[in-house]
């Protein structure tokens, strides 16, 4: 898929996850501190975001990035249940089943080596959305 086809997607799982929550383009766009034209462009494909901005704006229309980007849609059953199973555990929860994996020698096997890679995108996540919100409520405290 080439980056055009790409941001095309995104835009669509985003403007459909935006409806899914019942959500209007102004309210999110306000709640993400953008403008409503630039969100028009990100869910029509004409403007690609980056990962911040994908985080905050999964986070206001209660998706995850990843639905969003549209990542586990190619994975076998097994590893979207693993996957799924693991985004449903807090963070640091994630880190003990991932440490627990590493010791049993088993984060060879695919599955263990995709719930690792969640895990650390996920704990990155956490930390940006906890960061964004920080500053979306610094931004209207000073407003």
């Amino acid at each position: 898929m080439d980056r055009p086809q790409l941001t095309e997607q995104i835009g669509a799982n985003l403007r459909a996850a935006r409806l899914h929550s019942d959500t209007s383009l102004a309210a999110v766009a306000g709640d993400a501190g953008i403008s409503t034209a630039t969100l028009s462009r990100i869910e029509n494909g004409k403007q690609s975001l980056d990962v911040t901005l994908l985080v905050v704006l999964a986070a206001i229309v209660g998706a995850s990035p990843a639905s969003i980007v549209g990542v586990g849609e190619s994975l076998p059953s097994d590893e979207r249940a693993l996957v799924a199973a693991l985004r449903a555990v807090e963070p640091a929860q994630q880190r003990r089943i991932m440490r627990a994996v590493e010791r049993d020698g088993s984060a060879t096997t695919p599955a263990a080596q995709l719930m690792e890679e969640v895990a650390e995108h996920l704990a990155a996540a956490t930390i940006k959305l906890k960061a964004a919100r920080r500053q979306m409520a610094r931004e209207r405290r000073r407003s």
